[in-house]
């Protein structure tokens, strides 16, 4: 066991050009909080709404509307291009594996 700690060690300090006589201060960061909702969706930047928008939508290319304050949010497809092919394998995916379930009654 020891050979292989050992083996990242050299590996991690070669990696960064570390020497045996220097240290590493490995500073602990907090984990981000990242919330997960069940409905698919955004809060609105005007009101924090929940608006519900789902990858069909965001993928169309029409405007989302907020149901409360009626902003309206639209996706710009130029700096967004690789979120919507992301999206768009995402989406893929899903559908693969939702007919998959259905033939094979999973």
């Amino acid at each position: 066991m020891a050979s292989i700690l050992d083996s990242l060690r050299r590996w991690f300090n070669n990696l960064f050009g570390i020497t045996k006589n220097e240290t590493v201060e490995i500073i602990p960061e907090p984990t981000p909080e990242i919330s997960i909702a069940k409905t698919p969706g955004l809060s609105c930047p005007v009101c924090s709404h929940r608006i519900i928008v789902s990858i069909e939508n965001l993928l169309s290319g029409q405007a989302i509307q907020c149901p409360s304050c009626g902003l309206e949010l639209t996706v710009d497809n130029e700096k967004s291009e690789a979120a919507l092919e992301a999206l768009n394998k995402l989406q893929s995916g899903l559908d693969q594996a939702s007919k998959i379930k259905s033939e094979n009654r999973i």
